[in-house]
Formats: C-alpha cells, sequence, structure tokens
C-alpha cells in the first residue's frame, strides 16, 4: 500500500466547493444518525464524493469519510491511481497492490486512525459494488457493531444542485438527437441489434459515456415483456417495437422509453396508449413539491382501474435518475404506490407506464424523466411520450 499524491485536477466533473458542500452536508446526516465513520463501495457515491470515475467497481475499493472534518480517504488499486488524476480533488488517496494487500485492513486502519477504536461505522451494504466476501472481509477488520449506511449518500443525490440539473439537460439534449435517428433508422427488415446499433452510434457519436444499463429492445409479440435485449429477431411490417436508452454526461443519466410501431397501429393498441397517456398525466397532475410519492401512483392507478387495466401495468411507476454505473440506471428513490417520502424541488426521475397486454400479446412504454421545479414538474427529455409511427 502507499499513498499517492494527486496530480494537477484538470478534469473534475464540479468545482471544488461543490464537492466540499456535498460533504458538509453528509457529514450533518452523519452527526445526526451518530455515525463517526462511513465507508461507501458504490462507485456512485464516489463519485458524488471525490469525482473518481471508473468503471472498476468489480475491484474491492472504497472511500472513508469520517466527521473529523479531514479530506475523505480513497482507496483504490495501484493500477486504477492515474485514472484519479485530473478527477478527484482529493490531495492523495491510498493505493493497494492486488493480491499483496488488504484493502479491507485498509479501510479499517483509515477508520482507526481518524475516527478511534471505539468509532461507530456505518458500511453501504445496498450496493451490487460490494461482494458478500468483501462485506465479509470488511466486518471482520473493522469489529463488532457495523451498520448499514446505505441511505446516508443516497438521500442527498435524488436532490440535485443547478450544476447537476446542467449536466442532465445537456444529456437530454443527446438523448433527443438519438431518438431522432432512431424514428428515422427504424423499418421492415432491420432487425433489434441493427436497430439498436444506430441508436447508440448516435449516443456515441454525440458524446454520451456508457450506460448504467444496456439499451432494452423488443419487437412483436415479446414488447409485453419489460427488459429484452436486442436480438437478431426481424423487425417486421405492422409490429410493435419498444426500447429504453440513456443519454450519459459526466455519468448523468437521461433515460428515454419509447413505442414504435411500423405501420398504423391497430384500434386495441391505440386504445390503451390513450388509456395510459390519461394515468400517466394523473400521475404527473399530483406533483409538486411536498406532495406525497405515492399520491401520484394512487392518482395514475385509479385511471386504470376505471379501465380494468391496473394489472397490466408491469413495473413501478416510477425511480430516480441521475449518477449511474453498471448494473443500473436506477437512483435510490423509488415511486410506487408504497413508497414513503415527497417530491421535493431538484429531483429527476422517470415516471411511466409499463403496458403489458395479453390478448393480442404486445406491449409499450409510455414516459419520460422529469425534474420537480418551484413550479410544480418540468419534463426533461425535449419530446412528450407519443407512439413514433414508420
Amino acid at each position: 500500500m502507499q499513498a499517492v499524491t494527486v496530480q494537477e485536477q484538470t478534469e473534475r466533473a464540479f468545482p471544488r466547493e461543490e464537492y466540499e458542500q456535498r460533504l458538509r452536508r453528509l457529514r450533518a446526516a452523519m452527526a445526526e444518525q451518530r455515525v463517526d465513520a462511513l465507508v461507501c463501495v458504490a462507485p456512485e457515491s464516489l463519485f458524488y464524493l471525490s469525482g473518481y470515475d471508473a468503471n472498476t467497481a468489480w475491484s474491492e475499493q472504497a472511500l472513508v469519510v469520517t466527521l473529523s472534518g479531514g479530506e475523505p480517504t480513497l482507496v483504490i488499486r495501484d493500477i486504477d491511481a492515474p485514472i484519479a488524476d485530473g478527477q478527484v480533488w482529493l490531495s492523495e488517496l491510498e493505493a493497494y497492490r492486488y493480491e499483496r494487500d488488504d484493502p479491507a485492513a485498509i479501510v479499517a486502519g483509515v477508520v482507526r486512525a481518524e475516527a478511534g477504536a471505539e468509532a461507530t461505522v456505518a458500511l453501504e451494504y445496498g450496493t451490487a459494488a460490494l461482494s458478500v466476501a468483501y462485506a465479509a472481509r470488511l466486518e471482520r477488520a473493522l469489529g463488532a457493531g457495523v451498520c448499514d449506511g446505505s441511505a446516508l449518500v443516497a438521500a442527498l443525490r435524488v436532490r440535485k444542485t443547478p450544476a447537476e440539473l446542467a449536466y442532465v439537460r445537456a444529456a437530454a439534449a443527446i438523448s433527443g438527437d438519438a431518438l431522432d435517428v432512431a424514428k428515422a433508422s427504424l423499418r421492415p427488415g432491420i432487425t433489434e441489434i441493427e436497430f439498436a446499433a444506430e441508436i447508440e452510434y448516435a449516443l456515441r457519436t454525440r458524446g454520451s459515456e456508457y450506460p448504467g444499463m444496456p439499451t432494452w429492445m423488443a419487437s412483436g409479440p415479446k414488447t409485453a415483456c419489460s427488459h429484452a435485449s436486442p436480438s437478431a429477431r426481424v423487425i417486421g411490417a405492422g409490429e410493435p417495437v419498444k426500447c429504453s436508452f440513456a443519454a450519459v454526461l459526466r455519468r448523468y443519466h437521461v433515460t428515454t422509453y419509447q413505442a414504435f410501431h411500423v405501420g398504423e397501429p391497430p384500434p386495441l393498441y391505440r386504445q390503451r396508449w390513450d388509456q395510459c397517456s390519461e394515468a400517466l398525466d394523473a400521475a404527473l397532475g399530483e406533483i409538486r413539491p411536498g406532495a406525497p410519492l405515492r399520491a401520484a401512483c394512487a392518482a395514475g392507478t385509479a385511471v386504470m382501474d376505471r379501465d380494468g387495466i391496473a394489472e397490466a401495468n408491469m413495473g413501478r411507476w416510477g425511480y430516480g435518475v441521475g449518477i449511474a454505473y453498471p448494473p443500473t440506471w436506477l437512483e435510490p428513490l423509488d415511486i410506487t404506490l408504497s413508497s414513503e417520502g415527497t417530491f421535493d424541488v431538484g429531483m429527476v426521475f422517470c415516471l411511466h407506464v409499463s403496458m403489458s397486454a395479453a390478448d393480442p400479446r404486445f406491449g409499450f412504454s409510455l414516459g419520460a424523466n422529469y425534474t420537480v421545479t418551484e413550479a410544480g414538474v418540468e419534463r426533461v427529455n425535449p419530446a412528450p411520450p407519443t407512439v413514433h409511427v414508420v
């Protein structure tokens, strides 16, 4: 293990003051919950608090934040340390050699040095980046009484600052361009993979980074499912097509949920679309600062209940969207009928209907990304949800 001095910081996503403000808010939350040290392992947390941006969550890494008031300590593999140059606002980091050094022991040493042997330690358990084996070694190294600190950074991330919203809006513009390319590319005889390639090429050539999830795509009867990957299936005339993709800028995602039909949709498709569109509008009508999350879901569900199609809505009503790394682009904000909490200014989220009809079998996604403002709710995506007939 060695302490590595970070070189000149030229590629940071935000000025130092933005990170320091986040750190102050986090420490206030830690103090309120009587947590002396937080061990972050989610790559979203590492990026949010330090600026470290790398697809290395499969490695054992961490960011240690204590109440002491000093800089957080980033612990990563030495082979990845050069990535941090120009990204992180920290003056140094702890780099370890794979196989020779134990990152769990390094993390525990940092905690003891900065917070003391009797510190109350929280660990981010609620992330795919924390394997069972790594968690067990961290628990052994940190000692008894490690608690779950997954919600500490997550609660901060769901409310975006103006600087974050600037990246969101820039990503939204890229997603709009990619949608224009998609509408021009879809035709009978193209495969799902070829159609996805057109979309993904449009995203990349406009500056989009890799997304937290792949492009989801389905055609024909398979549109009744929700999370299908593009296949070699040939898209035929008269068929529905659905896809979801994300534009990503500085890890801030804007997701889009699109319905296409190769030729004019049949009457039942149009009927279901109009019913779901009314339900989505009802949900949006309940969104304002301070309004309960579940109230929007209840309003949309009431419309679908009236039309007898509520059970055909396959997914949750919505989820937070923002910083993300594989395997998901979902932020820790769930918008469901059982959700606690309220909408607040600066939240960015998906709100959508995932329709699955059984007879005949077809489906579509209808929705967009939205943000809460002082005035209510505003769509982030450039274009409103619609069926694109090609």
